[in-house]
């Protein structure tokens, strides 16, 4: 017996774990990001893991950009 069965497509949730788990990353890596600057020393780099870490983000908008959240 399955509960929680859809028998049709809904349009708009489509995407939406898509949308809901890059939101969970993009949230993680901010949340490391600030732990690291909150615990900052001044002997390591927060140039190159702040870098990295725009680098994932802006990937993933770019990808939540091209996604045609209900439309296609």
């Amino acid at each position: 017996m399955e509960f929680f069965r859809i028998s049709r497509v809904i349009p708009f949730m489509r995407h939406a774990l898509v949308f809901n788990v890059i939101s969970a990353v993009t949230f993680v890596l901010a949340v490391l990001f600030l732990g690291h600057v909150v615990s900052w020393n001044g002997e390591s780099d927060l140039l190159s893991i702040g870098a990295s870490i725009a680098m994932v983000i802006a990937a993933l908008a770019y990808f939540l950009s091209t996604v045609k959240g209900g439309k296609g």
